[in-house]
């Protein structure tokens, strides 16, 4: 937006004795436009028309507007009371599916949920441990199924994503799992080797 000779010099003029919606508002009617508050602010901060520092925090001796209260509309008393539980609560045993495509199976209160393949494959095998996952062979992740999980270390699976194994069709899953154990087991002779 253009500013003429005249719209400046009153700018100029007025800014630093008015907050920006009161020269706004004046500037609006003197010059008979219709400038929104940002566009006047937004001059005034190009152009380096300040407001003198004094108006820019409370001086000493200030009474707030609040005070004396303590929030904006007191204590909600009766919104949470102790034992309540909302209407979508799920109990113990629920199932849900998420965005990522996995199950979910809740296996304690208050919200402990685990992964449902994980627990299929500790019902018949040994616990899933904290560096630990639980591969689908055949990439359905509602193949629950023991023949379709198996069990990898987590940088097992690391290098499986990295290599683009995950993708392989169910055939060749289980090899190429292998294939990145040897190659694991390798790395770690070579390694000790250089010592």
């Amino acid at each position: 937006m253009k500013y003429t000779v005249e719209e400046i010099d009153f700018l100029k003029k007025n800014q630093s004795t008015m907050t920006r919606k009161e020269l706004t508002e004046k500037f609006n009617q003197h010059f008979k436009k219709n400038r929104t508050v940002a566009a006047i602010r937004g001059f005034c901060k190009r152009n380096g028309l300040l407001r003198p520092k004094d108006t820019w925090y409370f001086p000493a001796g200030h009474i707030p507007a609040n005070k004396g209260s303590v929030g904006l509309t007191g204590a909600n008393s009766g919104s949470f009371k102790k034992g309540h539980r909302p209407h979508n609560t799920l109990e113990v045993g629920a199932a849900i599916k998420r965005e990522d495509g996995y199950t979910y199976i809740k296996v304690a209160e208050p919200n402990h949920w685990r992964p449902k393949h994980y627990l299929v494959w500790e019902e018949s095998n040994t616990p899933v441990l904290a560096d630990e996952a639980i591969l689908f062979i055949d990439n359905n992740r509602e193949n629950f199924s023991l023949v379709n999980l198996m069990k990898i270390t987590k940088g097992e699976l690391a290098r499986m994503n990295k290599r683009g194994f995950s993708a392989l069709p169910k055939e060749l899953k289980r090899q190429a799992v292998y294939l990145i154990r040897l190659n694991i087991l390798a790395n770690k002779r070579r390694s000790k080797k250089k010592q």
